[in-house]
């Protein structure tokens, strides 16, 4: 089964208009290193080999013990855990269907056994044209999610490493591009993968997947390895960074209709001045635009920009939006502000660009915001948007496809499941126990659907588990401050 989305940014709420990029889920082999020889073998710098013969011995009592720290489900006892005390095969290199995991049959492997390190492996090529490389401009290896800690080299060269299942990250490979170059005349890497996924740490942070191969109880099918689109993007040296390195679009003051953004900017050159505008817009209509310098001492920049429509611009506003948000109905407007509510999911369109000192652009980046306002203090129990009560009609989604998992058959799919939801009268939901696609929340921006944004727990609390759980959590939430639709964070399950 193919991932579609060859057509289909992975990251539709915040689009560079200057930035190409390569969808990379096809190409990719899996090879399950049972008993952790990749390393040692040098995998990593050789490449990852045909297949490896293993010879496990598992010691079934350590199984039992792991299996009595269950007590809340005593009917999990020895279930899960049992393994023959040891066994001979031999596992094979197989392509797999990125980013469907290897326990699903979407992934073309369907693997049900537990499989503690697994490694991945592709060809890339590098994207650039020679304009693009003389002009020094990066390429980011972008994973949306990665379940669990992954360590990546490009032809042997380390690239980067990540831990946590839940939340994206990129890698730059310029580096290991131009050494290609150098010494082969050629921009090609194999890039290589080794993942750690442990089916016995129960303080590792993994929601409804349970720990052992076969699902039991409330717990489901594991989620081991790449399972959120992977790409390849060129980018400028200097660019407009997203929420997950810092930029924060604020749009909760909505009597003044003011604009509170902070914007991140990456690999700004000493010695070198910047500024940065935001430019907002409805259904096409500019709104307001303004421009601000880029402190010296500093890597973000402050933009506040009010958004309210002046009479002339009501006046000159197009059909399209008079039709999704009418002028008279006070759901919709407060004072000349749009709103967003479910009902009216109305978005201001904003584009943010970067300038360098010569007032050329660097870099612009495609957003939106939604100018909504949360109260749930008023001593009376009551939720309210917009200073108006509001039932919060909410399923409880976890999540999870038939034949995909954690992943959705398509990015189609998780607009399909929002329209279905709201056809059913419901206006929200409680993402239980993940962080889900951006996608989904890109739709539930555009559609109007409340979400409860939640981290995956783990099943064991310690000191470990903190460690983790506050690293992840914090990633995030700062991936995904900037959605209207969120409208309350789930930290630990069974808070709310």
């Amino acid at each position: 089964m193919a991932y579609n989305s060859r057509d289909s940014y992975p990251r539709p709420d915040f689009v560079h208009g200057n930035h190409r990029w390569t969808p990379l889920n096809e190409g990719w082999s899996i090879l399950f290193d049972d008993e952790d020889v990749g390393l040692k073998e040098a995998w990593h710098i050789n490449g990852v080999p045909d297949k490896v013969s293993v010879t496990s011995v598992t010691d079934a009592s350590g199984a039992e013990a792991l299996a009595q720290k269950l007590a809340a489900f005593p009917e999990l006892k020895e279930r899960g855990f049992q393994a023959p005390k040891s066994q001979s095969r031999e596992h094979v290199k197989k392509p797999i269907n990125v980013p469907f995991v290897f326990q699903t049959p979407a992934s073309g492997v369907f693997d049900k056994d537990a499989h503690e390190v697994l490694w991945y492996e592709r060809k890339v090529v590098d994207p650039r044209g020679k304009s693009e490389i003389e002009a020094g401009d990066r390429v980011l290896a972008r994973f949306g999610a990665v379940d669990y800690d992954v360590t990546i080299w490009a032809s042997g060269y380390p690239v980067g490493q990540h831990r946590g299942g839940h939340v994206p990250f990129d890698i730059d490979i310029t580096d290991a591009l131009t050494k290609a170059w150098q010494a082969t005349g050629k921009g090609e890497l194999n890039l290589v993968l080794r993942i750690r996924d442990s089916p016995h740490d129960l303080s590792q942070p993994r929601g409804k997947q349970y720990w052992a191969p076969q699902p039991e109880s409330i717990f489901y099918t594991p989620s081991s390895g790449i399972w959120q689109p992977v790409w390849l993007e060129v980018v400028p040296s200097t660019r407009i960074g997203d929420s997950s390195s810092g930029t924060v679009l604020r749009s909760t003051k909505i009597s003044e209709g003011l604009l509170e953004a902070r914007v991140a900017v990456l690999g700004r050159r000493a010695g070198h001045g910047y500024s940065v505008e935001i430019e907002g817009s409805l259904h096409g209509l500019s709104v307001a635009s303004k421009k601000e310098g880029l402190p010296g001492d500093k890597d973000y920049v402050s933009v506040n920009l009010g958004l309210s429509l002046n009479d002339e611009q009501k006046s000159k506003a197009p059909q399209s939006l008079a039709e999704v948000a009418p002028f008279d109905n006070a759901e919709c407007w407060r004072g000349n502000v749009a709103l967003w509510s479910p009902d009216h999911p109305t978005l201001y369109d904003l584009a943010i660009r970067l300038y360098d000192s010569e007032g050329a652009l660097v870099d612009e980046v495609k957003t939106y915001t939604g100018f909504r306002h949360l109260d749930w203090n008023r001593g009376d129990r009551t939720f309210r948007l917009n200073g108006k009560p509001l039932f919060q009609a909410l399923t409880l989604d976890q999540g999870y496809w038939p034949e995909t998992g954690l992943t959705p058959p398509s990015p189609e799919s998780l607009k399909i499941d929002i329209e279905l939801t709201k056809k059913m009268g419901f206006n929200g939901c409680r993402k239980h126990q993940k962080v889900e696609d951006p996608v989904f929340l890109y739709w539930a921006d555009k559609l109007g659907f409340l979400v409860w944004g939640e981290m995956a727990n783990a099943y064991e609390f310690n000191e470990d588990y903190a460690e983790r759980f506050s690293q992840e959590w914090l990633e995030a939430v700062k991936r995904d401050i900037n959605h209207p639709s969120i409208v309350t964070w789930t930290p630990v399950n069974g808070m709310c």
